[in-house]
């Protein structure tokens, strides 16, 4: 299995509530259709100046065309801006 890890700046005074609509409405209809996606998690930082997006996918290819679909520098749902595209390898996955 393999992850993508995409990091973004959020505006000052970002609100999470906002976020969490604009990723709802824009960002997981997208992701939901990516070939070999098994799941995807955003998160938002407690100081609310950067989130996270994780996401997993059944074979390196997908998450490599995941991760090229975005640059750094790209705008994301809620005014953010990516700041670092990752491509993992996950060794180890527990659920439950």
């Amino acid at each position: 299995m393999w992850a993508v890890v995409i990091d973004v700046s959020l505006p000052v005074g970002s609100d999470p509530q906002v976020l969490r609509m604009e990723l709802l409405e824009h960002a997981v209809p997208v992701v939901r259709a990516l070939e070999g996606l098994v799941d995807a998690t955003w998160t938002i930082s407690e100081d609310r100046t950067r989130g996270t997006g994780f996401y997993r996918f059944v074979s390196q290819e997908g998450a490599h065309a995941r991760a090229a679909s975005v640059g750094i520098g790209d705008a994301a749902p809620g005014g953010a801006t990516v700041t670092n595209v990752e491509v993992l390898e996950v060794l180890v996955d527990i659920t439950g």
